[in-house]
């Protein structure tokens, strides 16, 4: 149906089970799950409906199906090994493989932003719990840790990324300095006293801070982890990403603000530019364009912005 309730269609229309719908990133397919075929299974069909085909096809119970963000694999619970584990599998069905393996039960899985990692709900220890693990299964570990039953983790969405991809970051290296990006309510990123989230906190570098990159990067706790130097000379770890917002971004300094020239792209019909984190193009067209820019202390900058209409 339409944002407003209007124009509300059946989809699937049968006297089977139908739901659990989950739209492809692209927004041109929806995977659903189905009791169609005697048991519940995956399936997936055109936004409009047609070319419904079955993806699990066996007979255990598959359901919750979750599109990674880049739309090449979909994440679902099944209990085709004998109890709720979660599967992973390509989009076009092809080679599903498990990614949680324990007698308790795991299920609903929810991809990050980034598609790095995977929450999901287990009653590993005993009650349902949420937990994260990498996007192959590695390095699974319990967020939450109380006598409630907890459910459904929801990743916090990067900035625009639903509507309008941003910017991908320029890969940082050893020796190169980078600048702390994060993004949380707090404007601070944790350094730490080794690569790991069990080290302790030796303090919080501000949002804008420029680091010297000294050692890394080190894959710890599902996080990327690299040790970083500030200008006082101390030195800790921090982590790449955080609840998939990129935390370092590769330092530039440039004068001057930053516009784009949306002409060419409004005749050739795009609706999002790609430009390099330190573009730099003067005389910008007066179209209306939400440029998203954040200026740093003096003049260091990194750029992330959209063309939502010409």
């Amino acid at each position: 149906m339409d944002l407003d309730g209007g124009n509300q269609r059946n989809l699937t229309n049968n006297s089977s089970a139908d739901g659990l719908p989950a739209w492809s990133p692209d927004g041109r397919q929806i995977a659903f799950r189905s009791d169609r075929d005697g048991n519940s299974d995956i399936y997936v069909m055109d936004l409009d409906g047609g070319n419904q085909r079955n993806l699990t096809n066996n007979s255990s119970a598959d359901g919750f199906p979750a599109w990674s963000p880049d739309g090449g694999q979909i994440a679902f619970h099944s209990d085709r090994d004998g109890n709720r584990d979660i599967y992973v599998m390509d989009s076009d069905s092809s080679s599903p493989r498990r990614l949680t393996n324990n007698s308790s039960s795991d299920g609903y899985p929810v991809w990050s932003p980034d598609g790095r990692q995977i929450a999901f709900r287990s009653d590993h220890n005993g009650n349902p719990e949420i937990y994260v693990m990498g996007a192959d299964g590695s390095n699974p570990r319990r967020l939450t840790n109380n006598d409630a039953w907890d459910y459904s983790p929801a990743w916090r969405p990067v900035s625009g990324a639903a509507a309008s991809p941003e910017v991908a970051p320029v890969a940082v290296t050893i020796g190169g300095q980078a600048t702390i990006t994060v993004e949380d309510v707090n404007g601070t990123l944790n350094r730490r006293s080794g690569a790991g989230i069990n080290f302790s906190i030796i303090d919080r570098l501000p949002y804008g801070t420029i680091v010297t990159l000294v050692d890394g990067p080190q894959p710890v706790d599902g996080y990327t982890w690299w040790k970083v130097q500030t200008p006082n000379s101390v030195e800790g770890w921090v982590a790449e990403n955080v609840n998939g917002i990129q935390t370092l971004t590769v330092y530039s300094s440039a004068g001057g603000d930053q516009a784009v020239d949306n002409t060419a792209n409004c005749a050739a019909g795009l609706s999002l530019l790609s430009v390099g984190a330190t573009a730099s193009i003067s005389d910008a067209d007066p179209s209306p364009l939400p440029l998203h820019a954040t200026h740093l202390p003096a003049v260091q900058y990194w750029l992330r912005f959209r063309l939502e209409r010409c």
